[in-house]
């Protein structure tokens, strides 16, 4: 059985406090947008990319043979038209014959990837999914404090510290949010119908359809890690599911931000800290 073999993280290193965002459009503010905490904000001379090179460079060390493909999952590539993949696996000094794949059009492109590496590992093949995002916000916008910037590597193949025991995907056309070609900031809509018509359900679904594939309950999870893209109903949704505060990975929404394709690998290598050996996350 396949699984995880190794992660790494890159958060870059600069701050932005969104009191500090507040300030400068205190005129127009309206008071029910307000988030709390710092979101993470990548340098001037760093991108998706160079991100995800930092980060597969902290998961695969100074083991890097035998690595059959890289999958490198984003919404904001730097190159439109040049294998971004291509380009990471160079900067790594990987083999030539590894194949290389970006995988993009979306936040969930991130577990899409670690999906796909999942299916080739079954194979006997060690895999490398890279997931990072450097979204822009429009000034102003709830997006601009939403977005945060980071990059996490996961090295998939037989040799495991955490292995899959199951998936469960759903797919709906829902436009929340989105960026058309040529656009630099996303567009959205309104949030009471995101929420409502979107996340709570989506994320309750999917949850809900993995336990009873599998014939479990809440009880049996030692950790549940699911994006907080409103983080007033993170903790309200898993106790609605029947998850204890105590079996919540925190959704480090105040500390990082929504991190777009890196996030629900970000979450998912934070909750597997600390883990034991027999425990479901």
């Amino acid at each position: 059985m396949v699984g995880i073999t190794s992660c790494g993280v890159y958060l870059p290193r600069y701050r932005m406090d969104r009191a500090v965002l507040y300030e400068a459009i205190a005129s127009w503010l309206n008071p029910a947008a307000l988030l709390p905490g710092e979101r993470t904000v990548a340098n001037w001379d760093e991108d998706s990319l160079t991100m995800g090179v930092e980060a597969a460079r902290d998961c695969l060390g100074e083991e890097r043979r035998d690595i059959s493909s890289v999958y490198f999952a984003t919404t904001t590539p730097p190159f439109a038209e040049r294998m971004n993949a291509s380009i990471l696996a160079t900067a790594l000094d990987l083999e030539e014959g590894v194949r290389t794949v970006d995988v993009t059009g979306s936040p969930s492109s991130g577990m899409r990837a670690l999906l796909m590496a999942f299916e080739e590992a079954e194979k006997g093949r060690r895999v490398l999914v890279v997931a990072s995002d450097c979204r822009m916000g429009r000034p102003g916008s709830v997006q601009e404090a939403m977005y945060g910037d980071a990059a996490v590597a996961l090295l998939v193949g037989e040799e495991r510290v955490a292995k899959l025991e199951g998936s469960y995907s759903l797919s709906h056309d829902f436009p929340d949010y989105w960026r058309v070609e040529g656009e630099e900031f996303t567009r959205s809509w309104e949030d009471r119908w995101i929420r409502e018509e979107g996340y709570l359900k989506f994320i309750r679904s999917s949850i809900e359809g993995l336990l009873r594939e599998k014939g479990l309950t809440p009880k049996d999870i030692s950790r549940v890690a699911f994006p907080a893209l409103f983080p007033r109903d993170h903790p309200r949704l898993a106790r609605e599911m029947g998850f204890s505060e105590q079996q919540l990975q925190p959704s480090l929404f105040e500390q990082v931000g929504n991190t777009g394709a890196s996030y629900p690998l970000l979450l998912l290598v934070a909750a597997l800290e600390g883990r034991e050996r027999g425990e479901r996350v």
